[in-house]
């Protein structure tokens, strides 16, 4: 019997009644991915491995509640079968060669998925999905042909990739000597499969890698084909690897130095990414914070990274975390070198399959009234201040931890937006008195809701700290909130209050 098995749609549902009485199946994704073509390439292998079962388990994505794990792939509808999804498998791979093709990348991401399966026990079936109809065409139509002619075209030429295809052929020879059947099909390629995506996700990661490593110093000492990410997970650990939370990641900005400073326990943020919108006018995109203490291990990975860029100018840089809001993506951080995950675009970097800068210098005044760097500024002035115990007459701080927080429970909702402070303005130890009422907008004056709730089993103390300005008659609030493993400072650029 033929190895080569005929060509046909993945939905196929013959296909699901004759995997009934298989054991365990391993679908992959593959594909591969060249930047120029030829050039720096690299591919990607996204799968999993599920068996037949009396109750469906582990089928739904956990970051995608509208996508399931099925029979035949990612899907929007559940099996029609019961499964348990077993496995989780990702591979990166770099090919360090500057005449790789996009066929190249996309043969050796299926080689990579065949030696995949020759390793796995108890596989009965592969699924292996490409959007390259190079690779399904030779494969249903060429194969057999190709074999019984010698690996020669119709041309009697020698056929392109020959290496690549006999390494194809003993894989799948391999596989059938054990009984293990494969398929290879065709999938639409950027039309929102979540496994293609994926797999296009990590073949672009790999091509960037390639680039990377053939232009270092050690270039010659890098292997032709080169695994960045290797990593088999089983659905629980894959799920936990998705959870990557963090105070810091419910803002849409970072900013830090292009200097070479010890800030690894700093990070300022802010929500206004929108240019010109929001000039003098309070909103949620208005607000600005100092977190002292814990931050996430990457962003300092990403700021060491862009500091190492050659500049003859101190500047403010900014972040754009809000580009991190896909938790698969972000995830691929803890695994991944960021060398391989930063893209060079120009003077700035974008993250894969993005070509809007994600990190990058901020080189104009800050769209708000105010210049960023006199913004972070007057915060840190607060924290030095505060801090220290140092005595100032124009800042006033009162405790008011018992109106937001108690046994570790945030003491308002996701439905709640304002919080009246007025009441503290009577207190003997504030001598200044704003017209105003003290009113807390949540979202606006403290962080939102979410950012609140990530944090709130570690608060210890909320205190509002008004700073009065003598010269305008004016009188700011802050917010410092002290938790188990960071001070955070926060205001509203735009919360200014008349003083009576």
């Amino acid at each position: 019997m033929s190895l080569i098995l005929q060509k046909k749609l993945w939905y196929d549902q013959e296909s699901i009644k004759e995997r009934k009485k298989m054991n365990k199946h391993f679908i992959a994704y593959v594909d591969g991915s060249c930047r120029a073509n030829p050039g720096y390439a690299g591919y990607g292998v996204y799968g999993y491995i599920f068996k037949e079962s009396t109750k469906s388990k582990n089928i739904k994505h956990p970051t995608y509640t509208n996508i399931y794990f099925t029979e035949l792939g990612f899907n929007k509808e559940k099996s029609i079968n019961n499964i348990e999804v077993l496995d989780i498998l990702e591979v990166v791979g770099s090919i360090n060669d500057h005449t790789s093709t996009n066929n190249t990348a996309e043969l050796i991401a299926v080689i990579t998925a065949l030696k995949l399966a020759t390793e796995l026990l108890d596989i009965e079936h592969v699924t292996i999905l490409t959007d390259s109809n190079y690779i399904v065409t030779a494969y249903s139509d060429n194969l057999d042909k190709w074999i019984n002619n010698g690996w020669k075209n119709t041309n009697n030429k020698e056929i392109v990739h020959i290496a690549e295809w006999k390494y194809v052929y003993l894989l799948l020879s391999n596989l059938k000597e054990k009984n293990i059947t494969v398929n290879i099909n065709w999938i639409k390629g950027h039309s929102g499969d979540h496994g293609n995506d994926t797999a296009d996700l990590y073949s672009v990661i790999g091509s960037n890698a390639a680039r990377v490593q053939l232009n270092s110093p050690d270039a010659s000492k890098q292997l032709f084909n080169k695994s960045i990410f290797y990593k088999v997970s089983t659905y629980d650990e894959y799920r936990k690897s998705t959870e990557v939370k963090d105070f810091t990641l419910h803002f849409k900005e970072l900013y830090f130095s292009s200097s070479i400073l010890n800030d690894v326990n700093y990070c300022f943020l802010s929500n206004s990414d929108k240019v010109h919108m929001n000039i003098g006018k309070k909103s949620t995109d208005s607000i600005f914070a100092i977190n002292i203490g814990f931050i996430p291990e990457f962003i300092n990975k990403i700021k060491e990274f862009y500091r190492s860029k050659e500049r003859n100018y101190a500047t403010t840089c900014c972040m754009k975390l809000s580009k991190l809001v896909d938790k698969n993506k972000l995830r691929l951080f803890n695994f991944i070198d960021v060398n391989y995950l930063l893209v060079k675009t120009g003077d700035n970097y974008s993250l894969p399959n993005d070509t809007s800068p994600f990190v990058f210098d901020l080189l104009n005044d800050f769209p708000l009234i105010t210049n960023i760097n006199t913004t972070f500024g007057n915060i840190k002035d607060i924290y030095d201040c505060v801090s220290q115990n140092l005595v100032n007459e124009n800042y006033f701080l009162k405790d008011i931890t018992d109106l937001f927080i108690k046994d570790n429970k945030l003491l308002f909702t996701n439905k709640d937006s304002v919080i009246d402070l007025s009441s503290i303005l009577l207190d003997s130890n504030i001598n200044t008195v704003i017209k105003q009422k003290l009113l807390v907008n949540i979202g606006y004056d403290l962080p939102n809701y979410l950012a609140m709730k990530q944090i709130e089993d570690k608060i210890l103390k909320i205190h509002v700290i008004i700073e009065r300005n003598r010269e305008s008659n004016l009188a700011s609030c802050f917010f410092r909130i002290i938790t188990t493993d960071r001070e955070i400072y926060v205001t509203n650029i735009t919360n200014k209050f008349l003083i009576k």
